[in-house]
């Protein structure tokens, strides 16, 4: 039985019923579904409160629960997103917005406000 089934049984409605995942579209590294909540964390913390903080903090865990739970990916993929989404906040928050690629940024900022 797979996993989607007794998700069926628990729920009691046929929600995955008829569900086949196609092989080429699971277990990817690096997960997408454990880099963008990380990000999303990341900038929480950065600029929200405590309570909001929390909350991604819980979504994280149940969408990276259920990605590998619905066999989306395996674990070294959702470990690996994560690290990737570390990876791609240091680079930017220490290296890029500090050097002239911010001028830019802004420059494009205000392009695009007009």
């Amino acid at each position: 039985m797979q996993r989607s089934a007794g998700f069926d049984k628990i729920i009691g409605y046929p929600l995955f019923e008829g569900y086949t995942p196609k092989t080429h579209c699971f277990c990817a590294i690096s997960s997408l579904h454990a880099a963008y909540p990380v990000i999303t964390w990341f900038y929480a913390r950065k600029y929200a409160g405590k309570t909001l903080q929390w909350i991604v903090l819980i979504d994280i865990i149940g969408i990276w629960f259920s990605a590998v739970y619905s066999f989306h990916h395996y674990v070294i993929d959702v470990l690996i997103g994560g690290l990737v989404a570390f990876t791609a906040l240091y680079i930017y928050e220490n290296i890029l917005s500090k050097t002239i690629f911010s001028e830019y940024i802004s420059k494009f900022a205000r392009f695009i406000d007009r």
